[in-house]
């Protein structure tokens, strides 16, 4: 059928197998791939689904490990967690989806690949180039929306309760807290706009740049927008009262073997949007089938936003770089020129003070 052929004509030149088999008969590679098709496909345990489920599940524990690095980031430094909603605003709010990027779609396509796709960005970015296709830009927002509020629930779990201030918290908690617009030190344009020096335009602004107090007012009020919505969250609310039903427990002195026990009362499947049984709803390996028509329409809007996806990837690589040189200054500076006391005659077995043959290379 047309897929099959969609299949043959995509993926042939990368299939191990009609690589290592090149010189086989024609006949050989037409069954091979017909046998990798039929067992990719079938109904119940085929490749794509256990290979899906395997990326899943590798991409959930980065993806916690991000979340928890960055709910001690605001910890550590007086910052307002952002709201599961903030991050949804995606470019509406640039610097916020920026820590999205740097924390969560990273994590997603993993720290290596990231690396070399930033590097590897050109300078001059047209609005083909992505640090990561709609897909997977696509997943790592669903996957944050279903596990926000039970990753939220572990960290405070672990002693941060009162120490994490969070978008849904009152106002009044959220006094003298700094907001996470904070994290780049930058804003982000994403329609360029000119440098004060020359008629350089840029998509990453500097707090000394005319154009930045305006952009980061903006933010702030996009955000502030945001924080007024969520005020009432139910799901906010669902946790809280979880996590005083898991403390109040923890308190109570006959309770042994707690860890244990209190892992399996946390419920923490109930906080998660796309994984919580439903009465009466499709779902397909333990995620409802809202997830794939929320990824499918995400993906076909970020698709749509190419310019506005250029401007931002174009940032976030300066950003990324500038961070990058910067750690290698402070590195280099840290440990100073290398100097080993090694008697180099001794390793090669030469007396290289006096060589007398000239070796032209």
């Amino acid at each position: 059928g047309p897929r099959y052929n969609k299949f043959l004509r995509d993926c042939r030149h990368k299939l191990e197998g009609l690589q290592t088999g090149a010189n086989r008969d024609r006949v050989y590679r037409e069954l091979y791939a017909e046998r990798l098709w039929t067992e990719a496909t079938k109904k119940k345990k085929n490749l794509i689904s256990i290979g899906l489920a395997s990326r899943r599940s590798s991409v959930y524990t980065a993806m916690q490990n991000k979340f928890v690095a960055l709910a001690e980031y605001c910890i550590n430094n007086d910052i307002v967690f952002p709201s599961l909603d903030a991050f949804e605003q995606r470019l509406a709010m640039p610097a916020v989806y920026f820590v999205f990027y740097d924390f969560f779609l990273k994590a997603c396509v993993g720290e290596n690949d990231w690396k070399k796709r930033v590097i590897g960005v050109d300078d001059a970015v047209g609005p083909e180039d992505r640090l990561a296709t709609e897909q997977e830009e696509a997943f790592a927002l669903l996957m944050l929306k279903n596990n926000y509020f039970a990753w939220l629930m572990e960290v405070k779990l672990e002693g941060h309760a009162a120490a994490l201030v969070t978008d849904y918290d009152a106002a009044t908690i959220q006094t003298n807290q700094k907001d996470i617009t904070d994290f780049l030190a930058q804003e982000i344009a994403l329609e360029s706009v000119d440098s004060d020096e020359d008629d350089e335009e840029m998509v990453l602004i500097p707090k000394d740049n005319k154009s930045y107090e305006d952009l980061h007012n903006a933010t702030v009020e996009k955000l502030m927008a945001v924080r007024q919505d969520v005020q009432g969250s139910e799901l906010y609310a669902k946790m809280l009262a979880k996590l005083a039903e898991v403390g109040n427990y923890l308190a109570d002195p006959s309770n042994t073997q707690k860890m244990k026990v209190t892992k399996r009362r946390l419920g923490l499947r109930s906080l998660k949007i796309y994984t919580e049984r439903q009465e009466g709803e499709r779902r397909f390996r333990g995620w409802s089938i809202r997830a794939a028509s929320d990824m499918a329409s995400l993906s076909k809007t970020i698709r749509t936003e190419k310019e506005a996806y250029m401007s931002f990837t174009k940032a976030y690589c300066e950003a990324f770089k500038q961070v990058r040189e910067k750690e290698n200054e402070e590195n280099q500076h840290r440990r100073g020129p290398v100097e080993l006391d090694v008697d180099y005659a001794e390793v090669w077995g030469a007396d290289l003070h006096n060589v007398e043959e000239v070796v032209e290379l």
